[in-house]
């Protein structure tokens, strides 16, 4: 996987590209969220109305030319940025194919209208939904929204159909043991509003015992799932599967254990991630806010942070010494000392002591 990764590298895009540039970027419009959902840890933090501002969209815009995708997403709604629709549209001017994944509460048809606007291409909208009842939402994402997103959706789903660009409808479903038995009957909701595919994705966060416990695959931290709960876990993905086949939606399950030698499934050989205050790291986890996804996230005094647009542009931050000193650990396949603990390294094939090794006992 290592090799495939140098190779692909080595391939310039633009003659001014030197190997190891990324080409995925992830942007964060907004810290500010319409919801607070029970799993998010932006609990953790203080909950600022923040969004990204146009002094450091425009320190990022000259450099968007350099990826092939821009995702937009983060720890808060994107949508609550009241210029989504014109940051996607400077960002397709460049030539990048965008993305953006949304709780769909603040889809009103008036911005599903401008989203999908001819002057813009859009390449997937994934809305985040993690439940397919009123009662089992609400208890994971807060009362009194069930309803308007479901209508929300019927109405994307018109909109996208009359479009010119046609973006593909994913439906991502966060599963815990709590609303695992939920997953079937949203793999047929999906189905039935129209949607193109729901992707089955893993807990990747958790500050507390009892969060971590949420999670279908062994952390590490706690006691992995039993042998009920094994089964059960399997018995829903096959009839989800079997849903699926029905509406004709393509259902597929991120892995417990990622088939990756040496890289992080947040792909920091090829990926930036930049929030809405202008830092720049290699993934949203490894940021200046109390969101590691791992309880004793302080083993290292490192944030992560590369550098801030405000202060340097991005051509330096990815030249810095510190950057380059970040990726040569993932290029020789060792874990850098700020990821250690993480639990998308949990999940990694690594040999078992390199994760032990960062791991406290919790009391």
């Amino acid at each position: 996987m290592i090799n495939n990764l140098k190779t692909l590298f080595s391939r310039k895009r633009k003659s001014h590209r030197r190997k190891f540039y990324p080409y995925v970027l992830t942007l964060e419009p907004s810290y500010a969220c319409n919801l607070s959902c029970k799993m998010c840890p932006r609990g953790n933090n203080p909950a600022p109305d923040a969004i990204m501002t146009e002094e450091v969209f425009s320190r990022i815009e000259p450099y968007l030319h350099w990826f092939k995708f821009v995702h937009l997403c983060g720890f808060g709604e994107p949508l609550m940025h009241p210029r989504i629709d014109e940051l996607v549209r400077r960002i397709y001017q460049k030539g990048c194919l965008v993305s953006f994944v949304t709780n769909g509460v603040l889809l009103t048809p008036e911005l599903i209208k401008r989203l999908l606007a001819p002057d813009k291409k859009i390449k997937e909208i994934a809305v985040s939904i993690d439940a397919a009842h009123k009662e089992a939402y609400e208890s994971i994402r807060g009362k009194g929204n069930f309803t308007r997103l479901i209508e929300n959706l019927h109405e994307l789903k018109r909109q996208v159909e009359k479009s010119e660009h046609k973006p593909q409808l994913t439906w991502a479903f966060l599963m815990m043991k709590s609303n695992l038995a939920e997953l079937p009957d949203a793999v047929e909701l999906a189905g039935r509003i129209g949607f193109d595919r729901i992707v089955g994705k893993h807990i990747e966060t958790g500050h507390t015992v009892d969060e971590l416990n949420e999670a279908l695959f062994d952390t590490g931290y706690v006691p992995p799932p039993d042998k009920e709960t094994e089964q059960r876990f399997h018995e829903t993905l096959r009839e989800s599967a079997q849903r699926g086949q029905k509406y004709g939606i393509r259902f597929e399950v991120h892995p417990r254990r990622m088939i990756i030698d040496g890289t992080c499934g947040s792909q920091p050989l090829r990926a930036l991630y930049i929030d809405y205050a202008g830092n720049v790291s290699s993934c949203c986890y490894l940021n200046v806010l109390d969101v590691r996804p791992y309880m004793n996230r302080r083993a290292t005094d490192d944030n992560g942070v590369m550098g801030n647009v405000k202060e340097n542009s991005l051509d330096e931050i990815i030249k810095s010494e510190r950057f380059q000193e970040f990726i040569s650990y993932w290029r020789r396949g060792a874990l850098p000392p700020v990821c250690q603990g993480c639990l998308l390294a949990r999940r990694m094939q690594l040999k078992e002591e390199q994760f032990e090794a960062t791991v406290s006992t919790i009391t």
